[in-house]
């Protein structure tokens, strides 16, 4: 079990009272047995995995006749092996394959991340002379939307 915490005035402080909680109880299922605390890496944010999703992904489906019937998980997947993999023995197939390490996922960090990201840039440029949105114009577009409140007023 993985808790995320934050070191204040030489204290652990944790985002819910939920949180300090489940904490105690895991403390408790686990009396006397040695632990490890480690610095977290940088976790991939919310809003980096908003732009993968929300504007990387549906960019790429306009590149490729062949991906836009593709749900935008499957062509994760198929952006996964081709820019962020490993090889390996298929002992099915009888031969080496490559398959998609874990990159978006909140227990990625933002720099594996954003090295995936760079790989499907440089793709990009390279084989359709084109560039990939940029992560700021998308986050003013999406910032610029309005709120359901806005939109209720409106309409009246």
């Amino acid at each position: 079990m993985n808790f995320i915490a934050t070191s204040k005035n030489k204290v652990l402080s944790f985002n819910s009272d939920a949180h300090v909680a489940m904490f105690k109880d895991w403390l408790a299922k686990n009396e006397g047995k040695k632990i490890q605390i480690s610095i977290a890496k940088n976790p991939v944010s919310d809003e980096l995995r908003g732009y993968y999703f929300g504007c990387v992904i549906p960019f790429m489906k306009t590149l490729c006749k062949e991906w836009q019937s593709l749900s935008n998980d499957e062509l994760h997947e198929v952006l996964k092996k081709q820019f962020c993999f490993f090889e390996a023995w298929n002992s099915v197939t009888k031969r080496s394959e490559r398959f998609g390490r874990p990159v978006m996922s909140s227990r990625s960090n933002t720099e594996k991340a954003g090295e995936f990201i760079e790989n499907i840039r440089l793709y990009v440029a390279e084989n359709y002379a084109q560039k990939l949105p940029d992560p700021n114009e998308y986050k003013s577009f999406i910032n610029s939307a309005p709120t359901i409140d806005e939109e209720n007023n409106n309409s009246i």
